[in-house]
Formats: C-alpha cells, sequence, structure tokens
C-alpha cells in the first residue's frame, strides 16, 4: 500500500510539472493581467510559458498577481516571472542604482569614453544582439542612464534613456547626441538600473 501510495505521488509530480501556464502580461511594466491554461494570443498583451509551479499559487488565489512581475533576467538571459521584493526600510540612492566600472573586460553592455573628442559611444555584446527572444520579448523597453559627478550619484549632469530594440540593431550608438548640456566626459561617473549581467566603460 506505502508503495503504491508513493507511485501515486511521483506521477502527480511528474504530471504537475509537464503542465504549463501561459502568463499575460504588459511588456512595457511587466504587470501580469491573466494566466491562462491555453496558449492563446491577446491583443495587446505579450505570453509568457512557465510550469504550473510557478503560478500554483497565484492560481490558487493564494497570492496576487501583484505580487509578480515579468522582466527580464540577466543571469537566464530571457524573460521571466519574478517575485517582488518588498522592503520597507529607506534605501540610500547608492543601493538603487548600479554604477558602471571602468574596465576593459567584456560585457553585456558596453560604454566607450572617449575624452578628447567628449563621445561617448554605447554597444551591446554580439551575444544579445543575436538573440532573437530578446529582441522579440524586450524590444519596447528602453534602458535608463544617469551621468553624475564622479562618484556621486547625487551629482546629476545628464540623464537619457535608449531604447533596446535601437541598441539591439545597431553596431554602435551615439548618445552623447541625446545630451541636453555640453557635459564633459572627464571625471564622470554612469550608473543605471541593473537589467543586463555585465556592464563596462572603455577610456581611449
Amino acid at each position: 500500500m506505502s508503495n503504491f501510495t508513493d507511485l501515486v505521488n511521483q506521477m502527480t509530480v511528474e504530471t504537475s510539472t509537464d503542465i504549463k501556464s501561459y502568463v499575460h502580461y504588459l511588456q512595457e511594466t511587466g504587470e501580469i493581467v491573466k494566466i491562462a491554461n491555453r496558449q492563446t494570443s491577446v491583443e495587446g498583451y505579450e505570453v509568457l510559458e512557465v510550469d504550473y509551479s510557478e503560478v500554483k499559487e497565484l492560481k490558487l488565489g493564494k497570492k496576487q498577481f501583484s505580487e509578480f512581475f515579468v522582466a527580464f533576467d540577466a543571469t537566464l538571459k530571457r524573460v521571466a516571472l519574478n517575485e517582488v521584493v518588498r522592503n520597507h526600510q529607506s534605501l540610500d540612492i547608492r543601493q538603487q542604482l548600479y554604477q558602471i566600472p571602468i574596465t576593459n573586460n567584456p560585457a553585456d553592455i558596453t560604454f566607450v569614453k572617449d575624452i578628447n573628442n567628449n563621445i561617448l559611444s554605447l554597444s551591446a555584446s554580439e551575444s544579445l544582439r543575436l538573440n532573437k527572444v530578446l529582441l522579440h520579448q524586450c524590444a519596447r523597453l528602453s534602458l535608463n542612464f544617469s551621468v553624475t559627478a564622479n562618484n556621486d550619484p547625487n551629482i546629476l549632469h545628464e540623464h537619457f534613456s535608449v531604447n533596446l530594440q535601437d541598441l539591439l540593431t545597431n553596431d554602435c550608438l551615439d548618445v552623447t547626441a541625446l545630451f541636453q548640456h555640453d557635459t564633459r566626459l572627464k571625471n564622470i561617473s554612469i550608473y543605471t538600473t541593473k537589467f543586463f549581467q555585465t556592464y563596462s566603460i572603455e577610456e581611449i
């Protein structure tokens, strides 16, 4: 009897892991609008296929849609379901923004800072530009950057946004064209909300 029960439990687990659910969400915000058992296209919404186990508590009403969102996962290099991390403690701006390091190491997102000509260019790695899933799922997203005083995100010089599709479909973008002021590139830092796994600034 015990062996039979174990077999049934094992079959139930294996079956549940094979079941797929389909999360409909707004691409611009990642907000979840519904979860379906079948893959259907709904105008205005993107669809993410997930294992039933990932959305089981949502479908049973144990958790709310507002506790989750869909976004690109820098580690997995794909769009995934994420749980909202709630932190009621006030955060310093340095904890909210990622300072892009000056390094020659290969990175997902690379700035090239030409100080002599005062030109700041931006490019994505070849692996990202060849990622068709990323291009399809995140094309309308924008990456936001802040140019600040050196090592001080509280002194803002420039703030600009780059459309991800433009970045992925071009070898390089001149982002100084987006500057609103005649900002000099010497002694500056660049901050962003970290979306990809690696970033770098190369100085020439």
